[in-house]
């Protein structure tokens, strides 16, 4: 995990189970889809709480395709 416990990079979160790539997880960026990030510092990052409240609101089940 990154430097914060709570916090995820793109990478990081891209290898949760379920998670497509790194680079579709940007483009939901982009479009406004995924979970809610933060930038810190010019990086992005994922924070833990929000990733496991916006996988609820998905009914995101681990394993299947990320609903986005």
């Amino acid at each position: 995990m990154s430097v914060e416990k709570d916090c995820l990079t793109t990478q990081e979160l891209s290898e949760r189970p379920g998670y497509p790539s790194a680079k579709t997880i940007h483009d939901w960026r982009t479009t406004g889809e995924g979970p809610p990030f933060i930038r810190r510092g010019g990086r992005i990052h994922y924070l833990l709480e929000q990733v496991v409240a916006w996988e609820e609101e998905q009914n995101f089940t681990p394993g299947s395709e990320a609903v986005g």
